[in-house]
């Protein structure tokens, strides 16, 4: 019985209005694969407002911090405008000194719901 029944769809979220009030950013592996320069993860930053993807290439996870700051940087700089807003999961590669950094720089970090893909 329960497999017949059919998922309620999700409630709708409003977006963002400006560039940088809220960044979504998420770190993948390449699966067995490397770049010529031995990078194995690659991290993804999403601006909602606009939809403009900013990918980065990591030899390891330990660099999220440091592509994070070089982010932050050149969107600054592009946008003249400061980020307000980061959404990530619970991945540990976003450990202590990410949200040091974070509350550093009036950034607030959400985190998503656990087990919930959407």
């Amino acid at each position: 019985m329960e497999a017949k029944l059919i998922k309620a769809p999700l409630y709708s979220i409003d977006k963002s209005i400006e560039p940088l009030d809220l960044i979504h950013i998420d770190i993948y592996d390449l699966k067995f694969v490397q770049t010529r320069g031995g990078k194995k993860y690659f991290i993804t930053s999403i601006n909602d407002c606009i939809k403009y993807y900013y990918v980065y290439l990591l030899k390891s996870k330990d660099e999220v911090l440091e592509m994070f700051k070089h982010f932050k940087r050149e969107v600054g700089n592009q946008l003249s405008k400061k980020i307000k807003v980061i959404r990530s999961d619970r991945g540990g590669e976003y450990d202590s000194n990410f949200d040091i950094f974070c509350n550093d720089h009036g950034i607030f970090h959400q985190n998503t719901t656990p087990y919930s893909p959407q």
